[in-house]
This record gives structure tokens, sequence and C-alpha cells, in this order.
């Protein structure tokens, strides 16, 4: 199986580690750019070795998911290969610190919960949330976010920017 494995620098260390493991079970890894011969098109080199992946592995974090990364490009190059394809295999999101995966379908996600410690789920609702409107799944970022807005309630948050920004998402998700 052909896995590919995107990641911004910070998670460089989580991303080898990842690498090892999936190769270690016979996987074939394309980790990051030393698998590109110098002066090749970068662009058309992930794009193409995004097509040619069997697993996706995304590692979710704030970085990662902020406006600018290539792990956005990345991950617009798979939902492209996997919406234009009858087969959509899974793809797994590892979310550090605590390694946990965030697994999605194209028309499905999957998100274990219960594996989160109670502390950091908010953060782990939020970067979901986040996660699903990127890849332009609005039906169930707007159900994270909402579930993240009763998170956020029962825990007696009254302020903050994660409430600020679940709250407006609530609102222009739901007109759209």
């Amino acid at each position: 199986m052909h896995a590919f494995i995107s990641y911004v620098s910070e998670q460089s260390e989580l991303a080898r580690e990842i690498a090892l493991a999936l190769r270690g079970e016979g996987h074939d890894v394309f980790l990051d750019r030393s698998q590109l011969p110098e002066g090749d098109a970068y662009n058309a080199r992930i794009r193409q070795a995004i097509r040619d992946c069997d697993l996706l592995v995304f590692l979710v974090s704030p970085e990662a998911l902020s406006a600018g990364r290539y792990t956005l490009t990345e991950l617009k190059f798979a939902e492209e290969k996997w919406t234009a394809s009858s087969k959509a295999p899974t793809r797994r999101a590892f979310s550090p610190p605590c390694h946990r995966q965030i697994i999605w379908r194209p028309s499905r996600w999957l998100y274990p919960e219960q594996t989160v410690p109670k502390a950091k789920r908010p953060l782990y609702q939020y970067m979901l949330a986040e996660l699903q409107e990127q890849a332009g799944d609005r039906a169930a970022a707007l159900a994270t976010y909402r579930a993240l807005l009763e998170t956020l309630r029962a825990e007696g948050v009254a302020g903050g920017h994660m409430l600020d920004d679940a709250r407006r998402a609530v609102t222009r998700l739901g007109r759209e």
C-alpha cells in the first residue's frame, strides 16, 4: 500500500515516527520533499504522489489548518482524488499530542471522542470542525461546531476566541 503523510514542519518528528511504523508494516511511504528530485515541479509531484496513494495520513494541528499552509493544498489534492474516484479508501488524520485518530470517508466523518481526554475535547472538536470545513464538508463542520458549543457551555465557558469562532461558524454555515 502507498501512504502519503501530510504534516507541517512543527510535526516532522511525529511524521517520521509514523512513516517508520508504516514502513515497518511493509508500506511505501511518501513523507516529504526529500523524496522529490531537485528541479522537479513540486506541486505536480505532490499531486501525483497523492493520486498514487491508498492511504493519506494528515497530521492535524492548528498550524496544519492555518490559512496559507501547504497541508491545506495537500488536503485539497486528496479530496480531488477521492471525490473523482468511485473507490474512496479510508483516510486517517492523527492529532498530536495524544496521537488519536480522526477517520473519515468523503461522505462520512468518524471521530472517536471517547478516546480524547475531556480537557482536550474542545480543542479537538475545534480542529476537526476546521478540517471538515476546509475539506468542503459544511454539514459535518456545522454539526461539529454545534457540538463544540455544547461542550463549551457544559464546561461553563462564557467567552474566548474558540467560543466566538464557533458561534460565527454556526451562524455562517447555518445560512449556507
